[in-house]
C-alpha cells in the first residue's frame, strides 16, 4: 500500500483562497499540455515532491504535473484515447495505475503501458465485469485491486491474476441507503493498519466505513443527515 497521514491541531484553519497547480486557471477546459477537460481523480506523489497525477477524464488521459518545478505545463503519462481515465494510483514501486471506462491499465516505471483488468463487457451484471463508472482505486502490497464501481453500486476487490472480483461493500447492481447500500460510490480509501475500507457514498451524502474489510455492513462515519451544508452535512 501506500498512505500518507497528516497531523492536524483540534482546530485547523487553512487559507480559503485555492491557488491553481493544473488546468487554466480561468477555469477554461482544454486538451493542451496546460489544460484539463473535466478532471476526475488525482494523486499527490510525496516522495516526489509533491508531484500530481490528474485523471484528465474527457481527453482520454493521465496527466503529470512537477509542482518542484513550478511548471504550468504537464506531461501525458497515458496519452489521449488509451483509457477514460477516472481515477489513479501510485503503489511503492512506482507504478501507476489508471481505472476508468471500465478497465484498469497498469504504467511501470519504464513508461510502459498495459491493460491488466478488462472488465468491460455486455450483459447480465456479474463479478467478471466492472461498469464504465471507476471513481476510485487502491492497490495493495500483494497487487490486489479495491475498485469503486460507481453506477454498480459497489466496491469490488480483484487479487492479482483473477477473472473475478469479490464483493466487498454495497450489493452488485442495487442501490439504497441502508447499512448494506451505496448509491454511486466515489472515492475509497483503504485503511490496511486497521482492516477498514471507507466509501464516498455520494448520493447518500455520507461516508461509510466497513471493518473488517470484507464485512457487508457499513457504518456512517461522517454525513448521512440529508443533502446540506451543515457540520453534519455534505
Amino acid at each position: 500500500q501506500n498512505t500518507t497521514s497528516f497531523g492536524l491541531t483540534p482546530c485547523p484553519k487553512w487559507n480559503p483562497n485555492g491557488t491553481t497547480i493544473a488546468g487554466n486557471s480561468s477555469g477554461l477546459k482544454g486538451n493542451d499540455t496546460s489544460s484539463l477537460d473535466r478532471p476526475i481523480g488525482i494523486f499527490v506523489d510525496v516522495s516526489d515532491n509533491n508531484a500530481l497525477y490528474v485523471a484528465d477524464h474527457e481527453n482520454s488521459r493521465l496527466m503529470k504535473f512537477n509542482r518542484s518545478q513550478h511548471q504550468d505545463q504537464g506531461e501525458a503519462i497515458v496519452p489521449s484515447g488509451i483509457i477514460s481515465a477516472e481515477s489513479v494510483f501510485l503503489d511503492r514501486e512506482k507504478s501507476i495505475y489508471v481505472a476508468g471506462g471500465g478497465k484498469v491499465m497498469k504504467v511501470i516505471v519504464s513508461g510502459v503501458g498495459e491493460t491488466i483488468l478488462d472488465g468491460e463487457t455486455e450483459g447480465e451484471i456479474g463479478f467478471h465485469e466492472l461498469s464504465m463508472t471507476l471513481y476510485g482505486i487502491v492497490v495493495d502490497s500483494n497487487d490486489s485491486l479495491y475498485i469503486s464501481d460507481g453506477s454498480y453500486h459497489r466496491v469490488v476487490k480483484w487479487e492479482k491474476n483473477s477473472t473475478n472480483g469479490t464483493l466487498i461493500a454495497g450489493v452488485t447492481g442495487e442501490y439504497g441507503d441502508d447499512s448494506t447500500h451505496l448509491d454511486f460510490p466515489h472515492g475509497i480509501y483503504v485503511d490496511f493498519d486497521y482492516d477498514a475500507l471507507y466509501v464516498a457514498d455520494i448520493n447518500n451524502n455520507r461516508i461509510q466505513r466497513f471493518h473488517p474489510i470484507g464485512n457487508l455492513t457499513g457504518e456512517t462515519v461522517a454525513g448521512g443527515n440529508g443533502h446540506g451544508n451543515g457540520l453534519g452535512q455534505f
